[in-house]
């Protein structure tokens, strides 16, 4: 991995131009150092050294300037470093100029000169007093007179002598000797190219002394200034072409900084990854191999502090790269941040980055907060020490409300609210791994923190606008919690369950006309997945699932309601009549129309899960409602209705299909759904998977409860007595034409097949001549699904368990005994028996 990575960062933009454009100019100044000490070492030893006695004075003083002006890259060269242009010259500069123009006047420099002049003048006030000298003291003569006064005068002003000495003695050496040499060495390559060109110009060029012919040696010195100062030209090439990607070294950072959508500016990240990349290579070419943006910013993020403008380059550089669509530093990015031995120490510190409350660092904390949203999915917070506790600081502020008051002079509301936004989506992520889930549900705390937007009821209490992306978030995070497995999703559902107030405020966002669909669906799933769960109080209660049924069909029938919202409820519906046959009960007796509903669902419904939803509820009200009143009698009209065209569309030989060109396939397909597709002539029939699993239920619940009469009445309205759609031929090809291409070893495919199995039995159980006719149908049937059963008989148990259908499904019986039940049928045909549901019958037939 991390070698593909690597490669690929070859054609990245800042290793294609940067990276490049430094390694060029390192190698380029090296080129020109080296040959300034050829050059150096030319003047000195060959020609200072071999041909001075015979030396022009032209070439002599030429020679000596060219020496003096390659001392910096010959030092350079010799040192492994040198001085870069006028940076030197002004540190130069700075500390010729360090001390202070004034005399001293700090106060100790003070003390110090007034007790010198106490002391002098308490020895000329010895030398003076008549008290204190002898009587016979000598007259003084005009010399010693003026000898004294000269003494006494230095002696009172000594530091102000000295200190005009010392600036009189720095001015004199800068000006002759410190102006001389910053001259030579900051315009020493122009001087030296420009006197080897004139030089070489000169038809002069080697005119020794009139004797020099003598000395056979001359023979050789025009040849070597020849020599020199084509070097020293070529130097100076050199040097003024590397001087002119100056500007194109500029163009480069800029068109980086485009690429990325980074600021382009002194301090850009850019710049200082430009700058820094130079630097490195100054001292190794190689500095540069595997380096890129990525890894300067990784670099920058670890060994920075979070106050420090390295690490805000570093954070603003990863946060561009997240935004942008780039496949392969996003793969460079994962594996440093999740996958490296660093990534803990360089998570958290992004973490405590995100939690920071400064309007001053408001754009820091949204980029960091960003980078960790982005990878939360690949982060296991067992391995992050201190992870979660950082996140779970971003929602301090929703449960503290002298924090609040703390910050509000600081702090903006909407600053607020976007960290409480972050906190939550973060850990939404971070929820799809059951161990983060585990370590949520272990962090004290944490659990009241997530809710607090919903017990505080914040939308009807403040304002729906405000907190509606805060409370969105809360409870997508709550429905993902809600259906954690294991011991974790029972701890999370009872401590959710018992947060009242929490509770209270899902049940009336249904309710609300200002709370969006998108909550409202939140809602209802929450609610329903904690009335599933039997080990809690709120569902041991059968009245609790029948108060939610009716709220829930309250919602289904609602055609106020946004259809998103209704299909919400409509699943609901369908999860709860496999948990209570009481159910049925209650969904018919509370609203007579709901059958209605639910069949101009199913038939004219442009979304495959609402199609689904109906299809299951309708089984569930005709499996489970026994009582024999007008409820039943509105049921069974609206099957009878329904299933010859459900039928029909299922084999498409019907009026209805949920069919249409390739161009609008998405339109019927749900997210997570498959899709089969095959071609019928010029026409594309299209069934999704799980829509053909709702009809075959459907439809099997029917077969199975209705009587045997009523079950051939259904049949032949569908198909007619015509040979050419009989219902085996018709089972055999939707077999052959949609399951044998497509079928996964899946539980929902599992369960496709068995329920053709049972559709296929009850059809053969039908007391009807005409299938006795088609033994080549049943042979051929027979024979596909016994390729498919002997593919999925190795994993029938495995699956079954797997088979998670969020209760809204029963189990169904074990592939072996359906088709071997199947199997005895079309035997017991062949000779004379016919299998009626509870007994055996001899075939007259026959």
């Amino acid at each position: 991995m991390a070698g593909e990575v690597n490669q690929n960062s070859e054609e990245w933009p800042e290793v294609r131009y940067i990276n490049s454009h430094a390694v060029f100019k390192e190698y380029l100044s090296r080129v020109v150092a080296g040959l300034g000490v050829l050059i150096f070492t030319w003047s000195t030893v060959v020609l200072l050294g071999g041909f001075v006695s015979l030396l022009d004075k032209k070439d002599f003083w030429c020679l000596t300037m060219i020496t003096l002006c390659q001392t910096k890259e010959a030092s350079g060269a010799i040192t492994g470093g040198v001085i870069e242009g006028f940076s030197g010259v002004t540190r130069l500069l700075a500390t010729a100029f360090s001390t202070p123009k004034s005399p001293p006047t700090s106060t100790e420099q003070k003390a110090e000169i007034t007790a010198d002049t106490l002391a002098y003048s308490s020895l000329r006030k010895i030398e003076t007093d008549p008290a204190e000298t002898p009587a016979e003291t000598p007259a003084k003569t005009p010399a010693k007179i003026v000898a004294e006064w000269l003494k006494h005068y230095i002696l009172d002003h000594g530091p102000i002598v000295a200190y005009a000495t010392l600036q009189l003695f720095r001015l004199l050496v800068f000006t002759t000797i410190v102006v001389p040499l910053v001259f030579v060495y900051t315009l020493g390559m122009y001087i030296s190219t420009a006197i080897s060109l004139f030089r070489l110009t000169r038809r002069d060029l080697g005119f020794g002394m009139a004797n020099a012919a003598a000395d056979g040696g001359a023979n050789l010195q025009k040849p070597a200034l020849r020599v020199l100062y084509l070097m020293a030209l070529a130097q100076g090439v050199l040097y003024f072409y590397g001087m002119t990607f100056i500007t194109t070294g500029r163009k480069m950072e800029r068109k980086v900084a485009d690429k990325y959508n980074l600021n382009y500016g002194a301090k850009s990240p850019v710049r200082e990854y430009a700058v820094e990349t130079m630097a490195g290579c100054m001292k190794d070419p190689s500095f540069v191999r595997g380096r890129n943006m990525v890894t300067h910013a990784i670099g920058l993020i670890e060994s920075s502090s979070i106050d420090t403008d390295n690490f805000i380059n570093g954070v603003r550089i990863i946060d561009s790269l997240v935004q942008s669509q780039l496949q392969g530093h996003h793969a460079l990015m994962r594996q440093l941040l999740t996958g490296s031995a660093s990534s803990s120490h360089i998570l958290v510190k992004l973490l405590e980055a995100a939690t920071r409350c400064s309007p001053t660092q408001n754009n820091m904390t949204k980029s960091a907060a960003r980078i960790v949203e982005y990878f939360a999915v690949d982060i296991h917070l067992k391995k992050l020490p201190g992870g979660i506790e950082c996140i779970s600081d971003m929602l301090e502020l929703s449960t503290t409300g002298p924090q609040l008051e703390q910050f509000k002079d600081t702090l903006k509301l909407d600053q607020c609210m976007e960290m409480l936004h972050w906190g939550l989506k973060i850990l939404r992520i971070l929820a799809a791994h059951s161990d983060n889930c585990r370590v949520i549900c272990d962090t004290k705390g944490l659990l009241s923190r997530i809710m607090a937007p919903m017990s505080s009821d914040l939308l009807h209490r403040i304002d729906h606008e405000v907190w509606h992306s805060v409370v969105e978030e809360s409870m997508q995070l709550v429905a993902l919690l809600v259906v954690a497995p294991g011991v974790t999703g029972v701890r999370l559902r009872r401590e959710i369950s018992g947060n009242k107030e929490a509770v209270t405020t899902m049940d009336s966002i249904p309710k609300c006309s200002k709370c969006k669909p998108l909550l409202q669906i939140m809602a209802i799933k929450i609610l329903s997945q904690l009335a599933f769960d039997k080990s809690l109080s709120m569902s041991t209660s059968v009245a609790s699932r029948e108060e939610l049924a009716k709220y829930m069909l309250c919602i289904f029938t609602d055609d106020n309601k946004d259809m998103s919202v209704r299909k919400s409820a409509a699943q609901a519906l369908a999860m709860l009549c496999v948990e209570s046959q009481s159910i049925a009960v209650v969904i018919l007796q509370a609203d007579g129309n709901v059958v209605g509903v639910l069949k101009d669902m199913l038939l004219h419904s442009k979304e495959n899960e609402s199609r689904i939803s109906a299809a299951e509820i309708l089984a569930h009200l005709y499996n489970h409602y026994t009582y024999d009143d007008e409820y039943l009698g509105e049921l069974n009209k609206v099957i009878k209705d329904v299933m010859p065209k459900v039928l029909g569309e299922m084999f498409g030989c019907g009026d209805i299909q949920t069919a249409g060109t390739k161009a609008d396939k998405a339109m019927f397909s749900p997210p997570g759904s498959v899709s089969i597709e095959v071609q019928d002539g010029d026409n594309w029939l299209r069934v999704d998977s799980k829509l053909l699993e709702a009809f075959l239920y459907l439809i099997t619940t029917v077969f199975d409860v209705s009587q045997d009469q009523d079950l051939v009445q259904l049949v032949d309205v569908v198909f007619p007595g015509d040979a050419t759609f009989t219902p085996i031929g018709k089972l055999k090809e939707m077999v052959c034409i949609y399951i044998l291409p497509n079928y996964e070893l899946t539980a929902h495919w599992l369960r496709i097949v068995k329920l053709i199995f049972m559709m296929f039995i009850s059809m053969l159980r039908l007391r009807s001549s005409s299938y006795a006719k088609e033994e080549e149908n049943l042979k051929e049937l027979m024979g596909y699904l016994s390729e498919v059963s002997i593919q999925m008989y190795g994993v029938d148990g495995v699956l079954s368990l797997a088979d998670s259908n969020n209760g809204a499904k029963p189990p169904l019986k074990t592939l072996v005994s359906l088709f071997i039940e199947a199997q005895e049928i079309v035997d017991g045909q062949k000779e004379g028996i016919i299998y009626l549901r509870g007994s055996v019958e001899v075939n007259p037939m026959a």
